[in-house]
Order: C-alpha cells, then sequence, then structure tokens
C-alpha cells in the first residue's frame, strides 16, 4: 500500500472505519447524525461526541460538547484525565494519510474511549462542570510552573550575586512550591538579611 498522500479523502474510509469501530456508542444512547469524509458526529440527548480526521493534520482526534451549551468542547485528553491521568498525559493524537493508517487509528482511539465508556465518564451528570473543573486546576497548575519558572531563574542571579534580599522576596511567596533545597537556600537567605 503506498503511502502517499490521498487527495480524495473518501477514498481513506475515515467515516465507514469510525461508525465501524463506535459502533458500541449505539448500546448508551448515542446516534450517528453526521458522518463526513473528515468528521462524524453522534448525539445523546445531552452530549456530543465528535471524531475526526484533521483536514490539515491528518491527524485523529476526539472532542466532546455539551448539547444544551455547545461552546462547552473538551478535547480527548481532557476527557481521558477523568478516568486515568497517567494515560491521558502518554496520549498522543495518531496521524496518517493511509486507509489503513486510518483503520488503524480510528480503533485505537475507539478502544481508549470505550475506557472511558466503561468508567461512566459520560453518563455523569456533572461531567462538564468535572470537566470545566479539571480544566482550571490545570490552568492554575500551569500558571504556577510559568511563576515557579521564572522565580527560579530570577532567584539563581540574585543567588549567584549573593543579593538575599531578592532571594527572600522572589522565593518567599512560593515556597509552599518549593524543592528542599530551594527552602534551604531560602531559609539560608533570610539568615543572610538579619545579619
Amino acid at each position: 500500500m503506498t503511502t502517499e498522500r490521498i487527495n480524495d479523502r473518501t477514498a481513506l474510509r475515515f467515516a465507514e472505519e469510525v461508525k465501524s469501530h463506535f459502533g458500541y456508542l449505539k448500546s448508551v444512547g448515542f446516534r450517528c447524525v453526521r458522518a463526513d469524509a473528515t468528521f462524524v458526529q453522534f448525539e445523546s440527548p445531552k452530549i456530543r461526541i465528535n471524531v475526526y480526521h484533521g483536514r490539515q493534520s491528518f491527524e485523529i482526534g476526539l472532542e466532546i460538547e455539551s448539547v444544551l451549551t455547545p461552546a462547552d468542547i473538551y478535547s480527548f485528553s481532557e476527557i481521558l484525565s477523568l478516568v486515568d491521568s497517567k494515560l491521558a498525559d502518554d496520549y498522543k493524537k495518531y496521524a496518517t494519510h493511509t486507509a489503513a493508517g486510518v483503520a488503524a487509528g480510528v480503533s485505537q482511539l475507539a478502544g481508549l474511549f470505550q475506557q472511558c465508556i466503561s468508567a461512566d465518564v459520560l453518563s455523569d451528570d456533572q461531567i462538564f462542570l468535572r470537566l470545566e473543573l479539571q480544566k482550571k486546576k490545570l490552568a492554575a497548575k500551569y500558571a504556577l510552573e510559568v511563576e515557579l519558572r521564572q522565580a527560579r531563574r530570577r532567584a539563581e542571579t540574585a543567588w549567584q550575586e549573593k543579593d538575599y534580599v531578592t532571594v527572600v522576596s522572589t522565593l518567599k511567596p512560593l515556597r509552599s512550591a518549593l524543592t528542599t533545597v530551594e527552602v534551604g537556600k531560602l531559609e539560608f537567605a533570610k539568615k543572610q538579611c538579619k545579619q
């Protein structure tokens, strides 16, 4: 089989593969409401599941959205995080330009998504609230990581220059997130400031 790009995306049989591999969604109250060459959508009274083959990236992905508030869209990795954070961290989208690759990628995605179904994630009435709270926690964690990186650079420069006042003012507000070594440096810098 050739690995060249196919201009006619219907030849990749994406919609057929998705309908086949995600057929189990019928048993949990979903029906297929749209099937195109690069996009298949399933719907229940509360949730839409969008499975797509990226038009530019050729990545096979999945997202869910609320039927009631369609602006609430969450990626598969966000959904997977509710089930298994390690699995979510390891998850990478599968990209392919071939029909065989589409079949393999859709099969892999369907298997992973079935774990979410088995864990009753989609039957949770609070799923969108849980996903939103999770998104806020991740955003706060990321903001703290950025703040720590910047503070560590500033504190390290100040440490090398023996500017202990700057070390203290930089690290003290972040004490609870510091490593043991950094707390030691902070304590040493505090003592130096008192002398």
